[in-house]
């Protein structure tokens, strides 16, 4: 017997919310035909990207699916990643990163930003930084999950609380204080006060 029913939540479908969700999708479609970004994914994607990468200053945004998401002037690229400040576990999820992709984060070219949104337009904070030693982990993750024979040996997830203490990013607040996003953090990450007692924020904070 399948069981899989048994892990979802069900409840009747709600018009009011479907109606109302269709009229909004109606904006974003007008956009959508205006830019011939017909791809849903790609064109809410590319936004949420774009608004990332212009608060640190990655002013070209890559509109391929493969490669990074961002360059600068000086030819530095940048990886997003998007999380839900609603989210049990919010880290930087790597979808299907090949070998290549980590050797070049190990060249240290490549910064990561991992997002944290309340909601489809409101940025709370990025979390940012760049680290050599990424690079290396994940690739070992990545040949571990190969020999494990691993569904996706390539998505692999860096947890938010490794970003800061263990790779030395910093966070940028977008849309809160740097109180409100202290006290975000040190709530979401009860164990994170014993190892720091201040949130480390970037020089334009």
């Amino acid at each position: 017997m399948n069981n899989t029913g048994q892990h979802g939540k069900f409840k009747k479908i709600d018009p009011e919310f479907m109606d109302e969700a269709f009229k909004a999708f109606e904006a974003i479609e007008t956009v959508q035909n205006k830019y011939g970004k017909t791809d849903n994914d790609t064109v809410i994607n590319e936004a949420r990207d774009a608004k990332v990468s212009s608060v640190l200053g990655y002013d070209y945004i890559n509109t391929d699916k493969h490669g990074w998401d961002s360059m600068n002037e000086d030819g530095g690229f940048l990886e997003v990643k998007q999380a839900s400040i609603a989210s049990q576990s919010i880290g930087a999820t790597f979808n299907d990163t090949s070998i290549e992709k980590t050797e070049e984060i190990s060249q240290g070219n490549v910064s990561i930003a991992l997002a944290v949104w309340s909601s489809m337009k409101n940025l709370l904070f990025i979390i940012h930084g760049k680290n050599p030693k990424i690079g290396g982990d994940l690739k070992e993750k990545i040949i571990k999950s190969r020999a494990n024979n691993a569904i996706r040996p390539g998505t692999q997830t860096i947890s938010m609380k490794d970003l800061l203490l263990k790779y030395g990013f910093k966070v940028r607040p977008v849309s809160m204080t740097k109180k409100e996003v202290s006290d975000a953090l040190f709530s979401k990450l009860k164990t994170l006060n014993k190892f720091i007692t201040k949130i480390p924020f970037d020089d334009e904070a």
